[in-house]
């Protein structure tokens, strides 16, 4: 039997169980993994509770000894089989996550199950809650992760004063928080039966119950599994869920109130393959949850007690899946009331129904019972077979059965019903008899089989057989109806399509499921359904319509696909395949005739645009383009919308979000195909799929997009009161489901009812029933309706109707206060003098009583007149002046302006607006700038009355823009509204005009200058009827462009060109600027170089007229190789060029090519090659980081480099709580990018202004941190609020001197160095982003020269700290002008029609400053920020979480690329002794010219030209007093260094200018230098490979004639072979790294230094600091019991200076303030060397003495050095307060001439370990030997593991950077 077979597998597949149903995934809880514990025995015939329980032997005896025990995670409590016990069992303890406590069974299973016999009596109430006594046989209170398995439940006492509340198995949360993984699998729970047999327990007793009780803290269960138990015999409840803190309550216990205190629902409950029979009440219920399914359950004769039930029922859950049930023989007497198979009840609010087997249930198979509530449910795929025979009072003798409509939808779908001549049952019934349910579409009846034979013939032959309920018809479509009742048909199916029995194989031939117990598990023979498949060739196949989201499946799991034709039926076998056609107005994209590859341009009437879609296998997906969210457009035609597709998620999931216009859904993709729907009312032809997955875009695969033609908007299509807001008077307490909210939801069956009449005065007042909709905008109103409900809704209702635009002020539109018209549904059309106003709300007020009836309302309709269209928003717009653009007008936002000049014009002031073509005018709807006028009150209050004057205008039409008519003559208006509406006067209401004029006669005057306004219009909208051409109505037309993927590499790149100039006319996409080389350029070329590595997919070149041809080239790390070539005479031809990991690409011409070179393009993306950088960005205040380098910060963060971010201010300028808000606003946004909250470091100083540009700024010299920079180093700085300490934000993050020492640090210049000291070194960054010195933000400029000096006296201290620093102006410093200028294209929202823009040149930046445009750092920012629309840019999301700082000129910040100034701090100059001929030096930091400023790392001086008079740095160069000729500087260094290059740079200023110069040597030699360039450029010499100087004098030769005093602006000197740290990391996943700020160890990969974390406040250790550290040197170290310092020198042997050797790790847990001692090996003429990185935790001398503090972590490292032997340890200690007396060290075996340490591994046998390495260099090669395999043994990859007793030596030999290195690490096995 296949059904059989296909159940019998899946009951076998593993206990993860994943469902995907409608549009969602339902994960099971995961199975547990099998855990070791303690194994309890307990034997209740040979046990002896004095044993210790651990064995057959030893087992304990007694239930009390069990329940007198705490078990832990891992333990198993096993119960010996054949044995019993009275009593309860309640063991203590509770497992964890993977490793439960279990219960379960022993011994030989013919024995039976062990049995637990409750007996426990409880006393009248049945319940004990106080004391927790409960009339039950096993009890779990408030514990988690168990699992109860293998044993046999009872609770029947044989007494006649037995209580009725019992349980077999009760498992209890209360007031405990969420509880977790307590699953009961595999029990056998019986007769749990109370005496006298005919009372029954209502929820909540029974078999197996879950009960939340208590109401002081919310309590719920989370991945709970009820799998594979037999409850039999039970007059309760078999399996049960419920809480007092979702729908159930006990108001008779102690402590428990009437309604249980909130909702706060489980969370994924399974019930799986349990067999419920004879169970009194529901077999299975589930209560107050999130994500229930119950499936592969029996209920075989369950609801058998005197009570109404339902077998599987549910309530209050939010999502449920029923599915692969089978349920007969429920009971259902005549005065029982829900006895159906299934019920979905009360708040159940989404239900898949399906796949399920009910026979024989009187009652019937479905009852939705939502009791008015809210609900979607799916009953689908079932197979239903003699049900609904029943004569029950409620509801019984239906296969379907509805309660109440309510705000709920049915839909009952490709079923199988079969009635058999001897059960006369009916299709549907209504619960109670009375209730109505229309035949709305919510309730659906389709593609169903409905075969009945019942026939009962009354004396006139009338076939009086059951078959449809009156009160629940639904709608019925396309469904197959046979059998000899001929009453089942349905004259209102238009598709109705004959079943024929005979198509079926057998359809009486059907078994019912058995249960027995294999082995001691128990297994469920399935009932048979093979007889209900259809044969071939049956009348059903193919005829079925498709349904949307159709599960994927039938009955017997047969493939049901989306858009063909399905059969009708629960059997989809022999199905064609037929696609099925959608129909008129619909379009369906399945991409089956599309080809593998990419899918661009225009596709089944869509335009999917140039690139990025592509379609594999008939699955259309997008190409991947970056890890944040992509927005991906699809163009679809006009006055279509996008309504349904399929996807499914290849790989992990997603989330996909369409959205048009305003309007969005947004979606979870999982691995299994579903269908979505969305419910988008507008049309608008951009349609963006919008992608996020961890895994990238492209698993994302789309199938069956679905477009629907949106009708137009018709006179019933104008209700706007239809799902708006209702607040009504009052609610009935008698029905909760009766709201508001029913009375505008389009649907006649529900409604709301007021709870009775609120007064019973003898006028109609306010405080009447009454209720008010928010129509959410404000709106012209025509006509109205309104539908009572209830039994008295025909009556003569007394009410009335008002409407108000404020909710203040009503004004009555329709008065029925008097009303005598008897009917239920009553309308109004109003006068036009109501339909010329606007309102916003509309409120219905009840008169008088109607005997014997509350207030009640089915439905209340607001219509506006027919909708008008706007011709102005297509038209062009012009004024008489212009301030602000006239388009702004007609641009369809009230928020935008027209601003005529009114310093011109005022009065008289006229905008017009051509229409394009003449046009039929009925009215006009003008908005004004409304914010700067007075109110009303104002207005009318004025003494002088022309305070009070409106906007007075007249609007004109035209044809030909002379003669002018008067449409609308509004020059007398005293209207105050911001919004004016008017009709075309009568007399040409029949003419059509193509020009409308708006001329203002009169100005408001302004609120509070009361001085006349200037002219403005916010919008005007030209109203009329547009005529509707069929023909043209028809038409599929696109209006809108697919997408357009922009990732041309080539734009705002810098060039090189062999020839001529203007290389940069070829990337700024500019068609008229272009590049020509000179004629005798003999290679001509245009060479960029690229930010990083790329992969690029084509190019191509723009000529400006006739083209050449070309070949490009592209540097790869084999060089430059070729990479494609054009010899087309077509200009801009797309050549295909797929090469990876460029740097450059060079366009490479013939020699003599004359043509002009207009554009280049190269289309490619990153190649995501990493660098393991560590990048540190100084933000002056918050949003600085992300303007400058958010682009940056994002692509590090997905290339795995590490990105920091310090922020000098807390950017308060507006007072504290402003700062903490831009410190909260920082961490959301840094967050929106990818860097995480602990990389954020607040320094927490103030910020005082200092902009010194443009309106609302302050001067420069306000500048806080320009103000610490000039000030003494103690002197405190207070901030413009008053505020002279650090501060943070406590709530997300504190400021960084705070995390660092637990206090706030003084303002003061000496802190705020030191802060930003203490990040460099915490970070040790490879790279540094800073704002420039140029930035016209002093906060800017200054950080960025404290920047400057905290590296330089960083490099002081330790000479390889070089990181390369990218400088970047904000805001421009060159002129006074606004800089970035916005350039037109941003917005969010605006479709970026053109592109992203770029930074442009900086006027003046080469003539006013030390930089230059050409040699600038071009980065491009990553395609996440630069996608559009706009709203979809990443950078200008992320800008916009900053509250405070965003507006629209912000968005100018988002571009294609970002600027810096790159330069490197590898100059020595600041390391030498420092003389000079003279100097000009000052004690004022602001005036000081001493000759150290020449190697400051600051190359600038004194020069004017800068806007605001700035004298740009004259502190920082070197001047002489006075001299010229002869003056001299000299740098002297105390031991030689070998230099390859000298940079040297004049002062900047043009009067003093060294003409010709010299370097001198200390051997004598001397080098010529020549001019200096005049402007402080750079002039380099060249040293070649290298000389080595101890001395180096530069002497100033010549000068000119306006040189006062000479001087330099910079001298660095670059020493040969000095490494950057980028070079020198080690391969990642090599060493352990913790990221600073999280409190934990941070090992810096450049130097092997141990760096300990800002948040914990401890010390942070430098070795290259000579603090705490030795470092391995020639001189011989002086011990100590601590840690030796002495200084390294050039004999140290190479790589030990920094430790970058390859390096053992091992960890060790040591006591505090307690002495320990390393046993150091064959270390006798060695040096030793050591390193602590946390003095205050632990030191170590270099004996190998360790001694402990206090508790922390710190690193221990002992380097050993012999000869050329280098071997290094790491310890990681964690000192805790336990003692241990030392190390147990051990001796080396055969450690022959090499050193070690005799570090010691403690494993138990069986157990492995893996050695750990660091400071492994690339291409580093490890081998492992043992000294003794029989006690342990080592992989190749290290990993060892224990043998047996003993001890061995592991061998580790390591083969790096070409040296060879031998460690030894001992292994001792117990």
């Amino acid at each position: 039997m296949k059904q059989k077979k296909m159940l019998a597998l899946l009951l076998s597949l593993a206990m993860i169980v994943t469902t995907v149903l409608g549009n969602g995934t339902f994960v099971s809880a995961s199975a547990t993994k099998a855990t070791t514990g303690i194994s309890y025995y307990v034997d209740s015939v040979n046990g002896n509770d004095d044993n210790d329980g651990t064995s057959e032997t030893k087992a304990w005896k007694s239930l009390e000894k069990v329940n007198a025990t705490t078990f832990k995670p891992g333990d198993k409590l096993r119960f010996k089989r054949g044995c019993s016990w009275s009593g309860l069992l309640s063991p203590k303890g509770s497992g964890e996550k993977g490793n439960p406590i279990t219960i379960d069974a022993y011994g030989d299973v013919k024995d039976g199950r062990p049995v637990i016999n409750g007996d426990s009596w409880c006393g009248d109430k049945g319940d004990d809650l106080e004391n927790r006594v409960f009339n039950t046989a096993v009890y779990f209170y408030n514990q988690e992760y168990w699992e109860i398995t293998s044993i046999e439940v009872t609770n029947h006492t044989k007494t006649k004063d037995d209580h009725i509340k019992k349980y077999g198995i009760l498992i209890m949360g209360q007031d405990a928080g969420t509880l977790h993984e307590i699953n009961v699998k595999n029990t056998y729970v019986h007769d749990v039966i109370s005496i006298p047999i005919g009372q029954q327990a209502g929820i909540g007793r029974g078999g197996i119950v879950y009960a939340i009780r208590g109401n002081k803290k919310a309590t719920n269960w989370e991945d709970i599994t009820v799998e594979g138990n037999y409850v039999k015999n039970v007059n309760h409840y078999g399996i049960n869920f419920i809480s007092t803190w979702g729908s159930s309550t006990f108001p008779d216990e102690s402590g428990i109130t009437e309604g249980g205190g909130g909702t706060y629902r489980s969370k994924n409950l399974v019930i799986r393959s349990n067999y419920c029979e004879n169970v009194g009440n529901a077999a299975i219920c589930p209560s107050d949850y999130e994500n229930a399914l119950i499936e592969y359950n029996v209920a075989n004769g369950c609801n058998s007690g005197p009570n109404g039930n339902v077998p599987i029922w549910w309530e209050h859950g939010q999502k449920t899946i029923c599915q692969y049930n089978e349920v007969f023989g429920s009971g259902a007497s005549g005065d029982k009331e829900d006895s159906q198979a299934f019920d979905a009840d009360v708040y159940a609010d989404l239900n898949y129904v399906q796949y399920n087997y009910t026979h024989d249930n009187p009652s019937g198979s479905f009852f939705e019972c939502a009791l008015g509530t809210s609900y979607q449910t799916y009953y689908r795929y079932n197979i239903s077979v003699n049900d609904g025979y029943g004569t029950n009072r409620y509801g019984g003798g239906a296969v379907l059965t509805l309660c109440q409509g309510g705000n709920g939808s049915l839909d009952a779908y490709n079923n199988l019903i079969y009635m058999d001549a001897d059960h006369d049952g009916s299709i549907t019934r209504s619960w109670d008899d009375t209730t109505a349910v229309t035949s709305t579409d919510r309730f659906k009846i389709r593609n169903n089989v409905i075969i009945t034979e019942a026939q009962k013939i009354d004396d006139n032959g009338v076939n009086k057989a059951q078959a449809w309920d009156s009160r629940y018809m639904g709608v019925v479509n396309n469904n197959a109806y046979g059998g000899a009742n001929l009453n089942n048909r349905r004259a209102d199916d238009e598709n109705a399509r004959v079943a024929v029995k005979s198509d079926y194989v057998k359809l009486e031939e059907g078994t019912s499921a058995t249960v027995e117990d294999v082995n001691g598990e128990f297994k469920i023979t399935y009932g048979t359904v093979d007889g209900y498949k259809l044969k071939d060739g049956a009348t059903v196949i193919d005829q079925g319509i498709s349904v949307i989201d159709n599960g994927g499946q039938d009955f017997y799991g047969n493939e049901v696909k989306s858009f063909v034709k399905p059969n009708i039926g629960a059997d989809n076998s022999y199905n064609s395949g037929i696609k099925e056609d959608l129909g008129e107005g619909k379009i369906l994209l399945d991409f089956d005739d599309c080809n593998n590859g990419a899918l661009t341009g225009v596709y089944s009437n869509c335009d999917f645009g140039n690139r990025g879609w592509n379609v594999t296998d008939g699955k259309l997906w997008a190409t991947s383009y970056t890890n944040e969210e992509q927005a991906n457009k699809i163009a679809i035609p006009d006055k279509y919308a996008l309504t349904s597709f399929e996807a499914y998620c290849a790989k992990g999931t997603a989330t996909v979000k369409v959205e048009a216009g305003e309007e969005s859904e947004t979606f979870t993709v999982t691995g299994k195909n579903q269908t979505f729907t969305t419910n988008f009312k507008k049309q608008v032809p951009a349609t963006y799929i919008v992608i996020k997955s961890d895994n990238g875009v492209d698993q994302v695969k789309f199938d069956n997009i679905v477009l629907s033609k949106k009708k137009r908007i018709s006179d019933t299509e104008t209700n706007i009161s239809l799902d708006k807001t209702v607040t009504t008077s009052s609610q009935s307490d008698w029905d909760p489901g009766c709201v508001g909210s029913n009375i505008v939801d389009g649907d006649e069956t529900t409604m709301w009812i007021s709870n009775r009449w609120s007064n019973q005065g003898d006028t109609v007042t306010e405080d009447r029933a009454n209720f008010v909709v928010d129509l959410d905008g404000s709106y012209n109103i025509e006509k109205l309706d309104v539908t009572f409900g209830g039994d008295k809704a025909k009556s003569a209702w007394k009410y009335k109707v008002e409407a108000s635009t404020d909710k203040t002020n009503w004004d009555v539109i329709w008065d029925q206060t008097a009303n005598e018209e008897v009917a239920s549904t009553q309308k109004v059309t109003l006068d036009e003098s109501i339909t010329e106003k606007k309102y916003s709300y509309v409120r219905f007020t009840f008169g008088d009583t109607i005997e014997d009836a509350w207030p009640a309302v089915a439905e209340f309709n607001v219509y506006r007149p027919k909708e008008l269209t706007n011709f102005a928003l297509d038209g062009e717009a012009t004024a008489s002046t212009v301030s602000r653009d006239p388009a702004n007008a007609i641009d369809g936002n009230d928020g935008t302006l027209w601003v005529g000049d009114g310093d011109s014009e005022k009065e008289g002031a006229w905008w017009m607006v051509d229409l394009g073509k003449a046009q039929q005018i009925q009215a006009f709807d003008l908005v004004f700038e409304h914010e700067v006028l007075p109110t009303l009150e104002d207005a009318q209050a004025a003494t002088t009355p022309a305070y009070g004057q409106a906007w007075q205008y007249k609007v004109e039409g035209s044809n030909d823009k002379s003669s002018w008519d008067m449409l609308w003559d509004n020059t007398a208006n005293t209207d105050f509204s911001k919004e004016q509406y008017g009709k075309i006067a009568a007399e040409y209401a029949n003419n059509k005009y193509q020009y409308v004029r708006v001329t203002l006669t009169q100005l408001p005057l302004h609120k509070e200058s009361r001085v006349a306004v200037w002219p403005a219009i916010s919008e005007v909208k030209v109203l009329g009827e547009e005529v509707i051409n069929p023909e043209e109505e028809n038409k599929i037309v696109l209006t809108e462009k697919g997408q357009n993927i922009d990732i041309d590499l080539a734009y705002s790149q810098p060039v090189t060109v062999s020839s001529s100039k203007d290389g940069e006319n070829v990337t700024d996409r500019d068609a008229n600027t272009t590049w020509t080389p000179d004629a005798d350029d003999e290679n001509p070329s245009l060479t960029i170089g690229l930010d990083r590595e790329y992969n690029i997919e084509n190019f191509s070149v723009d000529f400006e007229g006739e083209a050449a041809p070309y070949k490009v080239l592209v540097n790869t790390s084999e060089g430059w190789v070729e990479a494609g070539s054009c010899d087309s005479k077509d200009s801009g031809k797309v050549v295909s060029a797929s090469k990876d990991e460029i740097t450059g690409i060079k366009f490479q011409f013939e020699k003599g090519m004359t043509a002009k070179v207009s554009e280049v393009h190269f289309d490619g993306v990153d190649a995501k090659v990493k660098h393991h950088k560590r990048i540190l960005v100084m933000a002056p205040h918050e949003d600085d980081e992300m303007l400058m380098a958010g682009g940056v910060m994002n692509r590090a963060v997905a290339n795995g480099d590490e990105v920091y971010v310090v922020y000098a201010t807390n950017g308060d300028y507006s007072g504290v709580d402003h700062g903490k808000l831009r410190i909260r606003d920082t961490v959301n946004a840094l967050n929106t990018i990818g860097v995480p909250t602990d990389h954020l470091y607040f320094l927490g100083y103030a910020d005082n202004g200092g902009m010194g540009v443009g309106q609302y700024t302050t001067a420069f010299t306000d500048s806080f941190v320009y103000n610490i920079f000039i000030a003494d180093d103690n002197k405190v700085i207070s901030s413009r609020n008053g505020v002279t300490k650090t501060y943070g934000d406590e709530s997300v993050r504190n400021d960084y001197h705070y995390l660092m020492t637990g206090e706030h640090a003084s303002y003061t210049r000496a802190n705020f160095l030191a802060d930003l000291e203490s990040v460099m070194k915490s970070v040790n960054p490879t790279d540094v982003y800073m704002t420039s010195r140029y930035d016209m933000h002093y906060d800017h400029a200054y950080f960025g020269l404290f920047g400057n000096e905290a590296i330089k006296n960083i490099q002081k201290e330790n000479d390889k700290f070089q990181p390369t620093v990218h400088e970047a102006i904000i805001h421009s410093h060159m002129t006074d002008e606004v800089y970035p200028k916005d350039q037109g294209n941003y917005g969010w929202g605006k479709e970026l029609n053109t592109y992203l823009g770029a930074w442009q040149h900086l006027d003046g930046l080469e003539e006013k400053t030390m930089l230059n445009w050409s040699e600038r750092e071009n980065v491009l920012t990553p395609y996440s920020m630069r996608q559009g629309p706009f709203k979809y840019n990443l950078k200008d999301q992320a800008l916009r979480k900053y509250s405070t700082e965003y507006y629209n000129w912000i968005a100018s910040f988002s571009k294609v690329n970002e600027v810096f100034y790159k330069h490197e701090t590898n100059s020595i100059g600041s390391l030498a002794t420092v003389t000079a001929s003279s100097e000009n030096s000052s004690d004022s930091r602001w005036d000081d010219q001493s000759a150290v400023k020449a190697v400051d790392g600051i190359a600038d001086g004194y020069a004017t030209g800068l806007a605001n008079k700035h004298t740009r740095f004259p502190w920082a160069e070197w001047v002489t007093k006075n001299e010229g000729k002869g003056a001299w500087l000299n740098l002297a260094y105390d031991e030689a260094q070998k230099v390859t290059t000298i940079k040297l740079y004049d002062r900047p200023n043009t009067d003093d200018h060294i003409t010709k110069s010299h370097l001198e040597f200390e051997d004598g030699t001397t080098l010529e230098v020549g001019e200096l360039p005049n402007d402080g450029a750079v002039k380099e010499i060249s040293l070649g490979e290298g000389k080595e100087v101890k001395n180096i004098k530069f002497v100033v030769d010549e000068v000119s004639e306006s040189t006062t005093a000479v001087g330099l602006a910079e001298i660095e000197v670059i020493k040969a072979e000095v490494k950057k740290p980028e070079e020198t990391t080690t391969t990642p996943g090599s060493e352990e790294t913790t990221t600073p700020g999280t409190g934990e160890e941070t090992t810096t990969p450049s130097t092997g230094e141990e760096t300990t974390t800002p948040a914990t406040g401890e010390t942070t250790t430098k070795p290259a600091a000579g603090e705490t550290t030795t470092a391995p040197t020639t001189t011989t170290a002086k011990a100590n019991e601590g840690t030796t310092t002495v200084a390294a020198n050039k004999n140290t042997p190479s790589g030990a200076t920094g430790l970058k050797v390859p390096t053992v790790v091992s960890s060790k847990k040591l006591s505090a303030k307690a002495t320990y001692k390393l046993r150091l090996k064959n270390t006798k003429g060695a040096k030793v060397y050591t390193y602590t990185s946390n003095k205050k935790v632990a030191t170590i001398s270099n004996k190998g003495v360790i001694k402990t503090k206090k508790k922390g972590k710190a690193k221990l490292t002992i380097c050993i050095q012999k000869g050329s032997v280098v071997s290094q340890y790491y310890f990681n200690v964690k000192v805790k307060g336990k003692a241990k007396t030392s190390f147990k060290v051990s001796k080396i075996s055969k450690a022959g001439k090499n050193l070690a340490v005799a570090d010691e591994t403690v494993l138990k046998k069986g157990k492995s370990k893996k050695i750990k390495l660091v400071n492994l260099a690339s291409g580093a090669t490890v081998k492992y030997a043992t000294s003794n395999k029989k006690v342990a043994k080592v992989s190749k990859k290290g990993k060892v593991k224990a043998v047996k007793k003993g001890k061995a030596t592991i061998k580790i030999t390591v083969t790096s950077g070409g040296k060879t290195y031998t460690l030894y690490h001992v292994v001792k096995v117990k």
